[in-house]
């Protein structure tokens, strides 16, 4: 009999019902290829662009330049990795949300850290911390999301429980005090607004709200009478939007820890038992932030937790699980993401810089990168199992002139049991495209576990891992 061993991550309740994981690939699937499921790596990070003193807190493309908030400064980036200074926050700490009205409509970038608000314009050049409403009487609120829909700057106002507020037209110096509105279908605090088909979504602690553009004189925007779920989330930063769809880590009135996404109106679930029985398991959630890029087809949501040293990825295209790890971190080195200058960039959570997520790197920077496939539970019933043979497919003789003999390691674990000894196999110098990665004679088992590990700086594309094995005809070992 002859299993693949390949597949997503996950985790259940007990390891002995099952233990899988898929860390640094990701699951591909090609119905006309030489196997339905691969795995394909992950991709390193090039250096791009360097601010004095991090972390990065925010990242956007405007104008078709970067910009990003690290530190305390406002950094303008363009395609050559030019940094230039462009404003000072007076805060050093924390992530930032970043939106603006584009080139044509003001030209104004905003910015909220949930202790003061920021414009830079990039006409006048000028940064300006905006203080106060336009009849100069009350202090501005202290907003901690800014997004921007059909000419408004929308912020959520922290001191009253679900208020936002709108600025004037094309103008986010200019709010006026009367310019609110509040989610009332619930009473839990505002937790983060997100714009997706012009439909502006007020995620709360427990719920969400769904608004629209109604074109009312007095208050521009008007809850959509269908639109809204008791799905909100407890990390303000986890909600991200791709394609009409919103993405966030959830929590309602009867608990929390699945990762949701909005079908139309309404979310649907899309975490697996096993990576909700993970996320469950975490002590501190509420810091987890996420981003989506997407790459060669596939659709991916990032979702790192970075108390918890994990970053959990959900791939769209195959409704599949892996997690993505680095070696300084744990959770992986990326904070948020833009695609810019046809490069997907991301910023560093530990510095002030700025990477490449790029496919034909395979360290991250320099720092090794650990590739790792646990499988599924083999086990024969109440029959013990012979292992005749493994046979890894890979993509072989991808070493170069500083890794001349990758290796790939494997090991394997019976019955819960200590792990055996790792057993290396070479995966073919550069341009040994005949090497055979096989073990063979390994032994008897009732219930094994196999794990695959490649830490070599090569294309480590995992085409199939087949078992093959017989059962006895013995109800005993």
């Amino acid at each position: 009999m002859k299993i693949n061993l390949l597949g997503q991550t996950g985790t259940s309740e007990s390891v002995a019902v099952m233990d899988q994981l898929t860390q640094n690939w990701y699951v591909h699937t090609e119905q006309e290829g030489k196997n339905n499921i691969c795995l394909y790596p992950t991709p390193g990070l090039t250096s791009f662009a360097a601010t004095p003193q991090g972390p990065i807190r925010g990242m956007i493309e405007y104008n078709s330049l970067l910009y990003v908030v690290s530190y305390d400064t406002l950094w303008e980036i363009d395609s050559a990795g030019t940094t230039t200074s462009r404003g000072t926050l007076n805060t050093t700490t924390g992530r930032v949300s970043m939106a603006h009205n584009g080139p044509d409509n003001g030209e104004q970038l905003a910015i909220a850290d949930g202790t003061d608000f920021y414009i830079f314009d990039s006409g006048a050049t000028s940064f300006t911390t905006i203080t106060q409403f336009n009849d100069a009487s009350t202090t501005l609120f202290n907003p901690t999301t800014v997004v921007y829909m059909d000419g408004y700057f929308i912020c959520d106002d922290p001191s009253i429980t679900g208020r936002f507020h709108i600025s004037a037209a094309y103008d986010g110096t200019d709010w006026d005090t009367l310019d609110f509105a509040t989610a009332e279908r619930n009473s839990d605090a505002l937790k983060s607004i997100v714009v997706s088909n012009r439909v502006l979504w007020l995620v709360g602690e427990k719920s969400v709200e769904a608004w629209y553009n109604n074109g009312n004189a007095d208050f521009t925007f008007a809850p959509v009478q269908s639109g809204y779920s008791e799905w909100g989330t407890p990390a303000s930063e986890s909600p991200a939007e791709m394609g009409g769809s919103i993405f966030y880590l959830s929590q309602n009135t009867e608990g929390k820890g699945q990762v949701v996404m909005t079908n139309g109106l309404l979310p649907k679930v899309i975490s697996t038992t096993a990576i909700t029985t993970q996320i469950n398991a975490m002590t501190t959630i509420d810091d987890a932030y996420g981003y989506v890029y997407q790459y060669n087809g596939h659709n991916f949501y990032v979702l790192s937790f970075p108390t918890e040293e994990t970053t959990l990825v959900y791939d769209m295209t195959t409704g599949t699980w892996h997690t993505w790890q680095s070696l300084e971190t744990g959770y992986h080195r990326s904070t948020h993401h833009v695609f810019i200058f046809n490069k997907h960039m991301v910023g560093d959570p530990s510095s002030g810089r700025v990477f490449e997520l790029d496919w034909d790197e395979y360290t991250e920077d320099g720092d090794t990168i650990t590739r790792i496939r646990r499988s599924k539970s083999i086990h024969g019933d109440d029959k013990a199992i012979r292992h005749y043979s493994l046979w890894v497919d890979m993509e072989e003789g991808t070493g170069d002139f500083t890794t001349t003999d990758p290796q790939i390691i494997m090991r394997f674990r019976d019955d819960g049991g200590l792990w055996s000894n790792n057993k290396l196999r070479s995966i073919g110098a550069k341009g040994k495209y005949k090497t055979r990665v096989i073990w063979r004679m390994l032994g008897r088992s009732r219930d094994r576990v196999y794990e695959l590990k490649l830490a070599d700086p090569v294309k480590a594309v995992l085409i199939g891992a087949y078992l093959d094995i017989q059962a006895d005809s013995e109800s005993n070992r």
